[in-house]
């Protein structure tokens, strides 16, 4: 199987967590009971897995502007990220989207005790998390959410893993609710042309840590997210079912991927891309 590694821009992700804003009040305020801690939530596609990889401070590159960086930072992380379907033709992705109704922080204890003792707060809970409601876009090329998830105080406590829940978003013609989208290039029979996949699937993104992490009022906690790209594609001949007719060109020579636009073999083939987005990523949580 190809892959392409980037550790550079692996390094300018985790970079940009250290070192992110943290003024604003999008969520939560110190209860006297639970100060709380200060968190950083970010999404980036890559292709490189995160615990494989160490994360070494001391030696991240320091930006133009010393360690100030900002969630804009990562605007140049990726124009592009190329990668293979199973029949080995090569899709350069250039836009991947997430929209997010809400976010679970996953913790195991007694969530309505945190929360009585976090005064000030917009949070909720069930059994096994604590909630922070959206909507929210994560733009997976640059890590940039909208809106920004580097001011949010979560209760003290050990945390396991993140889901997001995706929200209910009709983003193209069809009638299904399509809250991925991922967008790029490809060549056909020797053309450029450009590929547009509106995704459903699973309601939810859940990621377990590798190793819990503890929540504390005195440090920012980062929960980095990485989608590995390298996989989305593999299950899936696009090429095939082009030459077959079950993925069709639109009037503008290009193809277009949601729940509706497939036939035959390949009418499940959106379900089948997101359904490997959303089990390809893995949590570090530091």
């Amino acid at each position: 199987m190809k892959r392409i590694f980037a550790s550079s821009v692996f390094i300018c992700f985790i970079a940009m967590l250290l070192n992110c804003s943290i003024s604003g009040d999008l969520a939560g305020s110190s209860g006297s009971g639970n100060p709380g801690g200060q968190i950083v939530v970010a999404m980036i596609i890559d292709t490189i897995v995160f615990d494989s990889l160490p994360i070494d401070t001391e030696n991240i590159p320091v930006t133009d502007n010393g360690y100030h960086m900002n969630w804009g930072s990562m605007q140049s992380a990726y124009d592009s990220l190329s990668v293979y379907d199973a029949g080995e033709m090569i899709f350069s992705i250039d836009s991947t989207t997430l929209q997010v109704q809400r976010i679970h922080f996953i913790i195991q204890q007694d969530g309505d005790s945190l929360l009585q003792s976090f005064q000030g707060n917009t949070l909720t809970c069930d059994s096994n998390s604590i909630i922070l409601e959206g909507p929210f876009t994560f733009n997976a090329m640059n890590g940039i959410c909208t809106p920004a998830l580097d001011s949010v105080r979560l209760p003290e406590a050990v945390y396991y893993g993140i889901q997001f829940e995706l929200a209910n978003t009709r983003s193209c013609s069809c009638s299904v609710y399509c809250p991925i989208f991922v967008g790029g290039t490809f060549t056909y029979n020797q053309s450029d042309r450009r590929f547009s996949m509106f995704l459903s699937g699973n309601s939810h993104l859940s990621v377990q840590a590798f190793i819990p992490v503890q929540v504390s009022y005195d440090k920012i906690t980062r929960f980095g997210v990485n989608l590995d790209a390298s996989q989305w594609l593999q299950t899936v001949d696009i090429k095939k079912g082009i030459d077959s007719s079950y993925i069709k060109f639109n009037n503008m020579n290009n193809i277009e991927i949601n729940p509706n636009s497939s036939t035959g073999s390949y009418s499940n083939v959106g379900n089948e891309i997101s359904n490997q987005i959303l089990h390809n990523a893995t949590l570090r949580l530091f």
